[in-house]
């Protein structure tokens, strides 16, 4: 259970939980992705800016972003800066 600004918390059902992120003590990002959650790369696309979305307000609610579209600004330009740089070779494999 779980919410941003809700004042009523609602237990989801059927959570789909497709990335967990995990903090190594070196300060690297581990990625963990369940393949069998994702159909698609429009699926994905859809996901990820609605992730984006409910980022952008959890950072503007709990303060640290002025607004929602504000964080919505940081994320995007972000978000397109990694995608165009590429993120370091991509270890590890389906489980």
């Amino acid at each position: 259970m779980f919410g941003f600004g809700k004042t009523k918390i609602q237990k989801v059902e059927h959570p789909l939980l497709f990335l967990m992120r995990d903090r190594k003590a070196d300060d690297d990002l581990t990625v963990h992705i369940d393949q069998d959650q994702i159909d698609n790369a429009e699926e994905v696309g859809i996901i990820l800016a609605i992730a984006a979305e409910h980022f952008a307000n959890a950072l503007h609610i709990s303060g640290k972003a002025e607004s929602v579209e504000e964080a919505l600004v940081t994320i995007r330009h972000l978000f397109n800066a990694e995608l165009d740089r590429g993120s370091e070779e991509i270890q590890g494999g389906l489980a």
